[in-house]
Parts: C-alpha cells; sequence; structure tokens
C-alpha cells in the first residue's frame, strides 16, 4: 500500500512519510478504517528485554507509590487492583529514565503525529495495574470532557504499551470498530453494551494505537495475574494537559530534558502566555514546524 491509497486528506505528508518509512502504513490504514490498530513487538521495536525492563519498572514505580509489592503471577488482592481500571497511577514519566525511552518510541510518535500532528503534547503519562476482578469498563471515547458532535480529526489520541499478555480472559481491552467516525459519545444505554466490540489478543510488548473518538472498554480479568499497561496521552497543543508537569519541575530540571521531551510536557507551547503577552515566535513554530493541522 502507498501514500496514494489516502489522496483525500488534508494532511501533513511530512507524517506520512513517517511512517511508511517505518513499515506502519497498513496501521494508519486501520486507524483510518477501525479507529484503532495493534502494531506487534516486532513493528514496535520493542525487544523481549525492553518489554522486561519497561515492566520492572513500571511494577517498582508502583511499589514506590503504594508500600506495597504488585504480585505480577496472581494478581493478589490490593486496594482498587479489582475496579473497572484497576490501580492507577499518573505523573509517571519522570518515575524511570526508560519511561521517557518508552515516550519516544519513533513507532509510537510516528502514529500519534499522524493523528494529531507534530505540534501534538502529552496530556497524561499514566501506569495501570488490573487484577482478577468482575467489573467491566464500559464503552466510551477518550474525549471526556469534549461535548457532541465531535470533529472526525482527533484531537485526543491514545498509545498504550501492553505489558503482559493481551487476551479476553485477562481483561483485555476491547474496540467499537468504524465508532471513530460517529463522532459522539455512546448513549447511557450503549456504555453497557459491548456486543459489537471487539477485544484485543495481542502479546506483551505490543503498542495500542486508537483514535480519541473511538468507542473502547475492558473485560474484567478471570484469570490469575496483572494486567500491566503504560498509557500515553496525548491531545492538540490548544488543549488543556492532564498532567501539568511544568508546574512540578524547575526550569533547570526542564532545560535539561531531551528537546523532545521538553517539547511533549508542552515547555515549548504558546499557551499559557506570559505576563509580556504572546510569543509570536512560538505561534509560529507550533503552526509551521509543528504541523497543526486538521486531517
Amino acid at each position: 500500500m502507498s501514500l496514494a491509497a489516502y489522496p483525500s486528506r488534508d494532511m501533513d505528508f511530512d507524517a506520512l512519510e513517517e511512517v511508511e518509512a517505518l513499515g506502519l502504513i497498513s496501521h494508519v490504514g486501520e486507524l483510518e478504517a477501525r479507529g484503532y490498530t495493534i502494531v506487534p513487538p516486532e513493528i514496535a521495536a520493542a525487544t523481549p528485554s525492553f518489554v522486561e525492563d519497561l515492566r520492572a519498572a513500571a511494577l517498582s514505580a508502583a511499589e514506590r507509590r503504594t508500600g506495597k509489592s504488585p504480585d505480577l503471577a496472581t494478581g493478589a488482592a490490593q486496594a482498587g487492583l479489582r475496579g473497572a481500571t484497576g490501580e492507577h497511577h499518573y505523573y509517571m514519566l519522570f518515575e524511570a529514565p526508560i519511561f521517557q525511552q518508552a515516550l519516544l518510541n519513533p513507532v509510537a510518535q510516528a502514529l500519534i503525529r499522524y493523528l494529531l500532528g507534530r505540534s501534538c503534547v502529552l496530556s497524561s503519562f499514566s501506569l495501570s495495574l488490573k487484577g482478577p476482578g468482575e467489573i467491566p469498563l464500559d464503552l466510551h471515547s477518550d474525549n471526556g470532557m469534549i461535548p457532541s458532535p465531535f470533529p472526525r480529526y482527533a484531537q485526543v489520541a491514545n498509545a498504550t504499551w501492553i505489558l503482559t499478555d493481551y487476551s479476553r480472559e485477562a481483561g483485555a481491552l476491547c474496540f467499537t470498530p468504524g465508532s471513530h467516525a460517529w463522532c459522539r459519545h455512546p448513549t447511557l444505554e450503549e456504555v453497557g453494551d459491548p456486543r459489537n466490540a471487539i477485544p484485543v489478543t495481542a502479546p506483551a510488548g505490543s503498542l495500542i494505537v486508537w483514535h480519541g473518538n473511538t468507542w473502547h472498554g475492558a473485560y474484567p480479568r478471570s484469570i490469575p495475574g496483572l494486567r500491566v499497561n503504560i498509557i500515553m496521552y496525548f491531545c492538540r497543543m490548544y488543549l488543556r494537559q492532564q498532567e501539568d508537569y511544568l508546574r512540578f519541575l524547575t526550569h533547570e530540571a526542564v532545560a535539561a530534558l531531551a528537546p523532545e521531551v521538553r517539547r511533549l510536557i508542552g515547555a515549548d507551547a504558546p499557551y499559557p502566555f506570559p505576563r509580556e503577552g504572546p510569543q509570536f515566535r512560538q505561534f509560529i513554530d507550533a503552526t509551521t514546524k509543528g504541523k497543526l493541522q486538521h486531517h
């Protein structure tokens, strides 16, 4: 499949050339048709050692946060692990160096930039642990505070590293294919009705990327053990980020970051502007170098 397969979109062709160079054109096709795609470990450049190290860092960070060691083998009960979303930890990006490596993964970045443009920023970087339970996660879109109808182009998008094998029994995510094109939230009757949803079956190290409009939920885990996810949630530059790293990092710490990490946490964004007023160079960079496009 070539770039000519998508001639009608007002798109960033640099982003398309990037996904083509990485062998991701079929995954772009899935994003267009289904609203989500599952990138296998060998395409996502997730080696067994990377997956093992990322999972170990995630479990270690959870233990530091809670004082309890997560039981990967049994998923023994801890506070929150049996709920629909499990145990969730936010502001994880700087808990371990490998988390920044996961963020900057070229495949993840290429697909997210395809959906949101190069000016997009990281909204949140979180860890999810889910053990055996009985409560499903209802269908929803990631446009949490955006009213229907949505625009057809993505305003937010998600790239999730799955760090344990995924199946329905293991508490996998599920998606309603094509729902991104409906441009609305599910109704109250639809949120608890996953009949048209498809569970994700994929090995650890896979990367799931989806359009923010796409309806998705998750099954309860019915087998022992933990489901471990690293969730990277992105938004267009003009939306408010969920995590405000600039409030907690010193200027020196921000300056020491890799340039792309600094840009992704919003350090180079034109909003909010200082007392002196708008910094027009930042607006120009966001709308030209940043390719602030709408698909």
